[in-house]
C-alpha cells in the first residue's frame, strides 16, 4: 500500500540481506536505508548492488563495531551520513514534504501525559510507522 514492490521483515528473516539478494536476482538494492549502525551495516553492504548507495541515518546497534571494508571497495559503494543538521535544513525538508504531499505513516498518537506509554511502545518495536506525541 505504501508503494514497495517487496518487503523483508528482519525479525522473521534474520538473514534479510540474503532475502534482498534473492528478490533482486542477486543484483542487490539500488539504495539501502541503514538505521541499525555498526551491527547491521555489513548486511546492508551485502544487500546493496555494486555502485549502490547506503544512507546512514541511525545507529540503533551502536556507533562502533567490526565493519568489513571489502564491500565498500569491491562494490564501489557510496555511504552517506544523513542528518537534519540545522534549522534551515529542517525547514527545507518540511517544505519538501509539504510540496510533495508526503504523508508519513502514523501508528499511534498519544497525548503528552502518556509519553511513558509511547516510549514503551517504541522500546518494544511493536509499531509500524511513527509514534506521535501531541503537545
Amino acid at each position: 500500500q505504501l508503494g514497495a514492490d517487496h518487503t523483508v521483515n528482519y525479525r522473521t528473516h534474520p538473514d534479510w540481506d540474503q532475502q534482498v539478494l534473492e528478490l533482486t536476482g542477486s543484483r542487490g538494492a539500488d539504495i539501502a536505508v541503514e538505521t541499525g549502525g555498526a551491527g547491521t551495516l555489513n548486511r546492508s553492504m551485502n544487500a546493496t548492488r555494486a555502485g549502490g548507495t547506503i544512507g546512514m541515518l541511525g545507529a540503533l546497534t551502536g556507533l562502533q563495531g567490526e565493519i568489513d571494508l571489502a564491500p565498500i571497495l569491491m562494490k564501489r559503494l557510496h555511504i552517506a551520513g544523513i542528518l537534519v543538521d540545522s534549522r534551515a535544513a529542517f525547514e527545507d525538508m518540511l517544505q519538501f514534504v509539504k510540496d510533495n504531499a508526503i504523508r508519513p505513516v502514523i501508528d499511534r498518537v498519544y497525548p503528552f501525559d502518556k509519553v511513558p506509554e509511547a516510549l514503551r511502545l517504541m522500546e518494544t518495536g511493536g509499531h509500524f510507522g511513527k509514534i506521535v506525541v501531541e503537545l
